[in-house]
């Protein structure tokens, strides 16, 4: 899967920065309604790719940034931190509970979003298994109990008022 256009939301400047230093050509921003806003207006130009922080102006950002990316047709993940491990910052990369641990400067660290970009690029099965499991959401309207912690989760996006 190539990922050529890919968008990165974090509301904190020092981890945005960081990000371009790895994601020389991405189009980088600083809230949800930002990262809305662009996969919204680049509909004729898709982004392949979305990156974005869980929690920024409220505690839903980060999942409405994750359903607008995949409504569009992008790849949407979550790297945010996990709290305090014993040597550093914990940050976990999501969908599928890759952990990045032990940055004591947590996100702020190029080193964190190039282990990142490493393992994004080693999983296309992820990508894959993403686009079966947004059919699924899309059309499903009960009988969840097949499904996994994270299929929930996605499933919960398109059928939760909440987060809408």
């Amino acid at each position: 899967m190539k990922l050529e256009r890919i968008l990165i939301a974090d509301d904190r400047e020092e981890n945005r920065k960081a990000a371009k230093e790895v994601f020389v050509n991405a189009d980088i921003v600083g809230s949800e309604a930002e990262a809305i806003s662009k996969l919204e207006e680049s509909k004729d130009e898709e982004y392949d790719l979305v990156i974005t922080d869980m929690k920024m102006e409220e505690k839903y950002s980060g999942l409405r940034v994750v359903k607008t990316a995949l409504e569009n047709g992008a790849i949407p993940y979550v790297l945010s931190h996990t709290g305090p491990s014993h040597t550093g910052v914990s940050i976990e990369l999501r969908p599928y509970g890759k952990g990045i641990y032990d940055y004591s400067l947590g996100k702020a660290d190029p080193a964190v979003w190039k282990e990142a970009k490493s393992q994004i690029e080693s999983a296309e099965d992820v990508h894959k298994w993403y686009q079966e499991v947004l059919v699924k959401a899309k059309s499903m309207k009960a009988n969840l109990d097949f499904l996994t912690n994270d299929e929930n989760l996605i499933f919960a996006m398109y059928n939760t008022q909440e987060i809408s």
